[in-house]
């Protein structure tokens, strides 16, 4: 059975600034236990967002819950 380690449900990054930017609309991933994965898009696409929002670097612009990290060890 697959185990989630690391969910994302529907994040939006908007950057405020004389243009507003929206890195990130409504996006969602899920990683699971033992999974490789690989982030790929043109420049300016929010690969660099995504990974700052899912590390809790960043946060998405609505703050209910959108990262889970799995309570159990991902080792």
């Amino acid at each position: 059975m697959s185990q989630k380690v690391l969910e994302a449900r529907n994040i939006s990054r908007t950057y405020k600034g004389e243009i507003e930017v929206k890195a990130l609309k409504k996006t969602s991933i899920s990683f699971e236990r033992g999974e490789f994965c690989a982030i790929i898009g043109k420049s300016g696409s929010g690969k660099s967002t995504l990974l700052r929002c899912l590390a809790t670097l960043d946060v998405p612009d609505v703050r209910r819950k959108s990262v889970r990290l799995s309570a159990k060890s991902a080792r």
